[in-house]
């Protein structure tokens, strides 16, 4: 069943359309500025830091807290000194205050140094590593330092052999074709002091790790315990990538290799170490492999985030397809 409208109803039906609209827009407008500044008066309100009141030099005020009127809890101080021990001691014992918790930045200390190994070179085939650090901020990738270079070179002079050229000294002690291995990149982590009886008052958390005795120390021998949250990570990637190069005889890779065994007294078996008694030729060495075309290259993205934490010292690992594993993790991969 169709019905036809007129005109005129056509056009009291658009008057009204119009006017539902124009009438109800306001209403809406109104009720969103409401809810927006309820919002903003309850975060304003309501939202406090970890202190009621922070006291420190007036000049130690990061660029946030002048724009936004913010204090970064992580940038209370920003290195500018502080308060005196008798000026805490003064506001410790203020009628007004009941908590007066300390807090001191003691300096940095340096993560232990670690490896990742790789999983070994295939036999028979030539292959380059490169590989650098990355890490970020949460919002961009940062590369920590330039890439790292280290080549595993199938040659025939003589009985089939293995030649190693790495372009770092760190390089020759840790990396080998039957375990590739790259340090991750040194990184350091800030440590505080607190007072433990105000910081207990304070957060409610006893810190009994922190009590300790030194009666059995050293004499001038100062232990200063340390603890740690359970999941601090670093955020740390390594890029890898490894490509295959032409070792056939008579290939430019080939060519490089025999050349520069004929004009230095290196032993084959040592060739990794070239670097130590000829920098000049090494340098050399290490431009004209850079040149070399690759036969194909893959590349890989090596996520420690969530497997080192500051206090971790052991050994990293990866599998066949270059998943990162702790030392724990490795080993109960193989009790499985």
């Amino acid at each position: 069943m169709f019905i036809r409208l007129t005109k005129k109803a056509v056009m009291l039906q658009l008057m009204i359309l119009i006017f539902l609209i124009l009438f109800i827009l306001p209403i809406a407008y109104t009720s969103i500025s409401d809810a927006s500044e309820t919002i903003k008066h309850e975060i304003y309100d309501f939202a406090r830091g970890s202190y009621d009141i922070l006291v420190r030099p007036s000049e130690s005020r990061s660029l946030v807290e002048k724009k936004m009127g913010l204090v970064e809890e992580n940038y209370l101080g920003l290195g500018d000194g502080g308060i005196t021990i008798s000026q805490w001691d003064q506001i410790k014992n203020h009628e007004d205050v009941e908590i007066a918790a300390p807090v001191a930045a003691v300096g940095l200390f340096t993560a232990p140094e670690i490896t990742v190994q790789l999983p070994p070179s295939p036999p028979d085939t030539s292959l380059k590593y490169e590989a650098y650090p990355v890490t970020t901020d949460g919002i961009k990738e940062y590369q920590l330092s330039p890439p790292l270079a280290a080549y595993t070179i199938y040659n025939e002079i003589g009985n089939q052999q293995l030649i190693e050229v790495m372009d770092d000294d760190l390089l020759e002690i840790y990396f080998s074709s039957e375990n590739p291995n790259y340090a991750l990149p040194p990184s350091f982590h800030q440590v505080v002091a607190v007072d433990i009886e105000e910081e207990k008052a304070l957060t409610g958390i006893p810190f009994p790790n922190l009590q300790y005795s030194s009666g059995l120390a050293p004499i001038d021998y100062v232990e200063i315990p340390i603890i740690s949250l359970n999941h601090v990570t670093s955020p740390v990637k390594t890029i890898l990538k490894i490509g295959t190069l032409n070792d056939e005889p008579g290939s430019p890779l080939d060519n490089i290799i025999k050349h520069y065994l004929s004009i230095t007294d290196v032993d084959v078996n040592d060739f990794k170490f070239i670097g130590y008694r000829y920098p000049d030729i090494h340098v050399d060495l290490l431009e004209e492999l850079g040149e070399i075309e690759l036969l194909s290259s893959e590349e890989y993205v090596l996520d420690f985030t969530q497997k080192v934490t500051p206090f971790y010292d052991n050994f990293l690992f990866t599998d066949d397809e270059y998943k990162v594993f702790t030392y724990e993790d490795r080993n109960s991969l193989i009790l499985i």
